[in-house]
């Protein structure tokens, strides 16, 4: 576990990574870059609410802007995470140039130093780890997973994946073969290479936990001041595949060894009895 400072962290490669500071609004600069460029896949992120609708026709003033913020807020806590599941080619251009425009100007972006952004989807069960762990954590004053938010997630190492541009649905393709090949090569890879994941997580701000009667919750805005923690996870296997193996290779070799020893015996018995043949 890290606070703040991820350049502080126990675990050496994690500390490659981007101070997660610098990833904040991010996700949601990326999105409103993109929508202007006609990347219609990023609307959800910077979705404006039309106060015109029959449905706000019935609210008072201070509902209207309340619903307003819950809007902007949810559009402004957009991660980077969220916008890599719709549109990760842009996303990854980004990272590459190293800055986007904003309507504020530009956005210089740190680099990730080799680690992979993970989509919402993959980053499902590193988050459910993670969330599982901090709580029950000392020194964390988390009660229930209610009470903070996840951030972006990060994975870097382990066995190589499938290209993203691989079509699933085909049958008969190139891209059928590549998802062969990609298993046949996992399936044979006698070493485990480690894997690190990073969820990152911060604090819920308090007034957003407060439900008032006759009103709808508040936006669970994450709180600025609360540092934003990192979950650091190791999957490191080592060589639990190479005992195994090794007993797999061996018994082929004692086989192959015996078959072979079989063969030659039945030459031999052929030759004394086509000799014995001869002689009669």
């Amino acid at each position: 576990f890290n606070r703040s400072d991820i350049s502080q962290s126990s675990v050496e490669r994690a500390r490659d990574l981007p101070d997660p500071e610098t990833l904040q609004g991010l996700g949601f600069a990326i999105a409103s870059t993109g929508m202007a460029e006609g990347i219609t896949e990023m609307e959800e992120f910077v979705e404006e609410l039309d106060t015109s609708s029959p449905e706000f026709a019935e609210m008072v003033q201070e509902e209207l802007e309340a619903e307003i913020l819950r809007q902007a807020q949810r559009n402004e806590s957009t991660t980077v995470s969220q916008v890599f599941s719709v549109a990760p080619d842009f996303v990854e251009e980004a990272f590459e140039a190293g800055q986007i425009q904003t309507p504020n100007g530009v956005r210089t972006i740190e680099p990730l130093n080799g680690w992979e952004i993970m989509t919402t989807g993959e980053a499902g069960e590193a988050q459910t780890t993670a969330g599982s762990a901090i709580v029950e954590q000392d020194g964390f004053d988390f009660e229930t997973q209610t009470e903070f938010r996840f951030l972006d997630s990060f994975r870097t190492g382990g066995k190589p994946r499938l290209d993203r541009d691989i079509d699933l649905d085909c049958t008969f393709c190139t891209d059928n073969l590549r998802r062969g090949w990609h298993w046949v090569a996992n399936s044979a890879r006698i070493k485990n290479p480690t894997e690190y994941s990073v969820v990152q997580l911060r604090a819920i701000d308090q007034d957003a936990l407060i439900t008032r009667e006759g009103e709808a919750p508040p936006f669970p805005s994450i709180d600025e001041d609360a540092p934003i923690i990192s979950v650091v996870m190791v999957r490191e296997l080592g060589n639990l595949r190479f005992p195994p193996a090794m007993i797999t290779l061996g018994s082929l070799f004692i086989f192959t060894a015996l078959v072979y020893l079989l063969h030659l015996r039945d030459l031999a018995t052929i030759r004394r009895v086509e000799s014995f043949a001869a002689e009669e």
